[in-house]
């Protein structure tokens, strides 16, 4: 078993480079209000997680490049969520939170809310997706 601070020290990536990933997924066409869709916003600082933060100018609301992701609500810095969604398809629950020196039900909530929302999205193309009709099928 690999001690905690070993992995803080090699394996987790570092909080920039997450952040920076993250921003390239969800503002690729530019940061967007998840409240209005507007792309009106004034940039306000950065949160403790490092996370830009903006005010949207058209429905005022207050956002940051966590809002209304899987990452907003959690305690755990960015780069130990990074590193648990990296790793939950190979290991155990538990040896995670040993790695991390976290507790073994924070890690659980955190990969089965990652499973549910896998769940929903996989649930979600698959209803999506339109019958394939066959070369020989005649049309109804």
């Amino acid at each position: 078993m690999i001690e905690s601070s070993v992995v803080n020290g090699v394996f987790l990536p570092n909080r920039e480079s997450c952040l920076e990933y993250l921003r390239e997924l969800r503002w690729s066409d530019g940061v967007r209000c998840p409240y209005c869709g507007a792309s009106r916003l004034h940039k306000d600082g950065y949160t403790d997680k490092g996370a830009a933060k903006y005010h949207c100018l058209n429905c005022h609301e207050y956002l940051n490049d966590l809002t209304k992701t899987i990452f907003e609500h959690h305690k755990f810095p960015i780069e130990e969520m990074f590193y648990i969604l990296k790793e939950m398809e190979n290991k155990s629950t538990l040896q995670i939170s040993k790695e991390l020196g976290r507790k073994y039900d924070s890690v659980l909530a955190f990969v089965r809310e990652v499973q549910e929302i896998a769940e929903k999205i996989e649930n979600k193309v698959l209803c999506q997706k339109k019958p394939v009709k066959r070369r020989y099928e005649k049309d109804a």
